[in-house]
């Protein structure tokens, strides 16, 4: 006997079979910064006949960033989440290949395929059962008010567990209200799943020779995985640091059960990667070709996030420390460079943590201000005018020895308190690359200020364009209250041309795309302040206006 009550009845109709793991298992992974990653998955199939039918696609749908519409990601992962979003398998990136054979097609498509399901309601578990015995126990019963043999059952017309049911006992008819029903009682014959028909993706191969095992290989870009580089930096004291880069892995798509993964530091050029490849979409040609003739800008890469590209920190001069950065399992491809990992397993919908690297460095103080140039007054924002002017930052300087470079990321201090940490803040490390110095700032200080004033010194009116060419004098005030000798580097942006300082100077010069006349200019200064001192320097430059 199969006794079901109202309770186990709700976990059969409640359970959904989502099918067979995909055939294809990836086989290694290389994750970009920008959402993307190279992933190369293999199955093993029949081609017995010289070609071979695989149900399903080799790629799952998941939340497809920038190939819309987007689906939200869900976590704990749940698959009917993700029911419609499109495969984000970018245009073109697609290779099969057949150790020892030779792939010689590939065709997408459907077919029908019959699955056995569980009965979704109450109503369909009486239909699938006509003719069975049923015992039946309702609401108002202690035991069974009855037992025979289901001849039909009756809905109002909405298909759910509702309606009446009509039993048959030796020559007696007996009707029960479906929703009065609080136990049932089946015989061993019962029926609890049923043959369902439904169309399923599937590919169709063609090799060049018939094998009964043919292994295949298939690589593609896809989108719905990213990783992110985490820096923690512990200060040690006497000018060591233990540095180390996590990976922040997100995962979207497909399981990495023990996958070696790459974390590529740089992203690559992508012309048509805002396609979905036509062969998994499922998109009609009109649509696919509208999409194809409306290239995103170029310049849209301007508005990325520094964290999914590289900035290089300028002026991180001369390095006096010594330290080395590890070894690391790293290889460079091209212009490229993919930090490794040999086993990573990662389910879809988990986030996870994994470390890349982790050494001692050696570093130096330095103390940095960058007194920026004034804006116009169409530019000027509240926050601008309100905020902190000449805010001086403790930086850390050290040097990146090693073949390894560091890819920007975001960067925590941490300070030895005992046997546990205390923290002491967050910026971004900048892309540095191998043997080059590298300068990140660590945390704002309120006990070394720095002023700046300037005033015109000259004017020769319409020199130029219509333009008064203007001679300024400036000067900068600094004053270090903290009870030790520090190193200050003050960094000076202006509009214009720099012609003379009292103190020694770096300057450079580029070119503003917004003014013909007047170029973008910086000067650093390195000084050194001992405990109380305060010093000024003095510069000229000129300007058109």
């Amino acid at each position: 006997m199969r006794i079901i009550t109202t309770l186990s009845l709700l976990w059969i109709c409640s359970f959904t079979v989502y099918g067979q793991e995909p055939a294809f298992r990836i086989r290694r992974a290389a994750v970009f910064k920008n959402g993307t990653a190279f992933l190369e998955k293999e199955a093993v199939v029949d081609a017995s006949s010289g070609s071979a039918d695989v149900s399903g696609y080799p790629v799952q749908s998941g939340q497809a960033g920038g190939m819309p519409p987007v689906v939200t990601a869900t976590y704990p992962f749940r698959p009917e989440a993700y029911e419609g979003a499109p495969v984000p398998v970018l245009f073109g990136t697609t290779f099969w290949s057949a150790p020892g054979n030779e792939v010689l097609e590939v065709v997408a498509g459907s077919r029908e395929e019959v699955e056995k399901a569980p009965a979704d309601n109450l109503a369909r578990l009486l239909q699938l059962n006509i003719g069975k015995k049923v015992c039946i126990w309702t609401k108002d019963t202690k035991g069974p008010i009855n037992c025979g043999n289901i001849v039909g059952h009756s809905t109002p017309g909405d298909g759910q567990s509702a309606g009446q049911l009509l039993l048959r006992d030796g020559q007696t008819l007996h009707q029960f209200a479906v929703h009065n029903i609080q136990r049932l009682e089946f015989g061993e014959d019962a029926v609890y799943e049923e043959e369902v028909a439904s169309k399923k993706p599937s590919l169709r191969l063609k090799l060049a020779r018939a094998e009964k095992q043919q292994l295949i290989r298939f690589s593609c870009m896809q989108k719905g995985m990213s990783w992110f580089p985490n820096y923690h930096m512990v200060l040690l004291g006497n000018g060591k640091a233990r540095l180390s880069l996590f990976a922040n892995l997100m995962n979207d798509i497909e399981k990495l059960d023990q996958a070696p993964v790459s974390f590529a530091v740089g992203i690559p050029s992508f012309r048509f990667g805002h396609l979905a490849e036509p062969l998994f979409s499922g998109q009609a040609v009109p649509g696919f070709l509208k999409n194809l003739n409306n290239l995103p800008g170029e310049n849209l890469a301007m508005f990325s996030n520094a964290i999914t590209s590289q900035r290089v920190e300028a002026n991180a001069d001369a390095f006096s420390g010594a330290g080395a950065f590890p070894d690391s399992e790293g290889l460079m491809q091209e212009d490229l460079f993919f930090y490794e990992l040999d086993e990573v397993s990662l389910e879809p919908g988990e986030r996870g943590l994994f470390k890349l690297l982790e050494q001692e460095v050696a570093y130096e103080d330095l103390y940095v201000v960058d007194i920026k140039r004034a804006p116009m007054p169409w530019q000027r924002t509240r926050a601008e005018e309100e905020g902190p002017k000449n805010l001086v930052w403790h930086a850390l300087k050290f040097k990146n020895r090693e073949t390894v470079p560091l890819t920007t990321g975001t960067v925590s201090f941490f300070s030895r308190e005992g046997e546990g940490l205390k923290p002491i803040g967050q910026n971004e490390l900048s892309f540095t690359p191998a043997r080059s110095n590298a300068l990140v700032k660590m945390v704002a200080v309120p006990d070394i200020l720095v002023s700046d004033e300037s005033t015109e010194a000259g004017r020769k009116s319409n020199a130029r364009d219509h333009k008064d060419l203007i001679t300024v004098k400036a000067r900068i005030r600094a004053v270090n209250y903290k009870g030790k000798k520090i190193t200050l580097r003050i960094n000076r942006e202006i509009t214009g041309r720099f012609l003379n300082s009292d103190t020694d100077w770096e300057t450079s010069a580029s070119f503003d795309h917004a003014d013909t006349l007047n170029a973008l200019s910086n000067a650093t200064w390195v000084v050194t302040l001992e405990p109380k001192e305060k010093r000024e320097l003095s510069y000229t430059y000129e300007v058109y206006e």
